[in-house]
């Protein structure tokens, strides 16, 4: 076996048992992309828990209500203090899901059952965490932490559109209503002034 290139492996055809070497390089690939995380677990966990880092180390089946970011999903099943592997991006297909597709109907960490995901969005406040879009019945596009940044700071920003608006209709509202007193007050200094008139007239 030659030495190894830009932290890989080179191997000769001649090498045996290529399973174990393949599958170390794919490991060692993983790493180098981002797309999986080696985790160790603080309980156990099924495949396809959606899980956070707690402030003992440790991952946990997440539960949104609780503010517990999840950044991803476990590979592997597994045992409390085994280490797995986290699935950060990429896609994740699992034979039981049924989702609905399509960009509009993303797929949410689910606020109250732990580990679980929902495509029922979460009421305001109840932590709302979108984890991907389902682009087959069986397949999500998960999301990494910085699509969940750009998400959340659109939504921000939506908001902060939606309040500029409401400040903006309050004051036409305001501009109209003291456009209108400005025509009553008009109004009302003509009737007087025809008033004065008539009583000259008199006279």
């Amino acid at each position: 076996m030659a030495s190894p290139i830009h932290g890989l492996l080179q191997v000769d055809f001649s090498v045996t048992g290529w399973n174990s070497v393949l599958t170390t390089l794919i490991n060692q690939l993983d790493d180098m992309l981002f797309t999986y995380l080696l985790i160790t677990l603080g309980e156990n966990v099924s495949q396809y828990d959606s899980l956070y880092c707690h402030t003992d180390g440790k991952w946990y089946k997440a539960t949104g209500l609780n503010g517990e970011v999840s950044p991803g999903l476990a590979k592997t099943a597994g045992s409390a203090d085994e280490e797995i592997r986290l699935r950060l991006r990429g896609t994740a297909t699992n034979s039981g899901w049924a989702w609905t597709i399509g960009s509009k109907n993303p797929v949410w960490l689910s606020p109250t059952t732990a580990g679980a995901l929902t495509q029922v969005r979460p009421a305001t406040g109840a932590g709302e965490q979108c984890m991907g879009i389902p682009i087959s019945a069986t397949t999500i596009l998960l999301m990494g932490i910085s699509e969940l940044e750009f998400l959340e700071s659109s939504s921000s920003s939506s908001s902060l559109s939606s309040s500029s608006s409401s400040s903006s209709s309050s004051s036409s509202s305001l501009s109209s209503s003291s456009s209108s007193s400005s025509s009553l007050s008009s109004s009302s200094s003509s009737s007087s002034s025809l008033s004065s008139s008539s009583s000259s007239n008199s006279a």
